[in-house]
């Protein structure tokens, strides 16, 4: 359970990051209102090999190491999280998280977290993320 802990924490650290690249290289981090602005597009580059392209309430970040994909929940808030996503950025690193390639492991071990109350859905009438209490 403390590894998937410790996993999700490495994803939302990316998350982080890649707003950091939003900020150093448009001066915001708010990118969702920025995009419906028109301040940014819907795609492009943060950096000359970091690409972005926004979706609905996300976004999907491209790198040459990992690729993330993110919604932002209430509020623009960007610590939040979802099994699906989470799966797709873990199954990039077999050697890194070997014990979550496995689909029903990665769902037992997130059922773990929720019903020992480590996460929840905070917002379930506006969002399906969850985040850490």
């Amino acid at each position: 359970m403390s590894d998937l802990k410790n996993a999700i924490h490495e994803y939302l650290g990316v998350i982080e990051n890649s707003l950091k690249l939003f900020e150093q290289r448009f001066g915001r981090r708010d990118v969702l209102s920025a995009w419906r602005q028109g301040v940014l597009s819907k795609d492009g580059m943060l950096t000359d090999d970091v690409e972005y392209e926004l979706h609905g309430v996300g976004c999907y970040v491209s790198s040459p190491s990992f690729d993330i994909d993110f919604d932002f929940g209430p509020g623009g808030r960007s610590d939040g999280f979802d099994l699906w996503r989470l799966g797709k950025y873990l199954g990039q690193f077999p050697e890194r998280f070997p014990e979550y390639q496995d689909k029903g492991h990665l769902e037992a071990a997130f059922e773990q977290l929720i019903k020992s109350g480590m996460i929840s859905q905070k917002f379930p009438e506006q969002s399906s993320l969850y985040f850490f209490e």
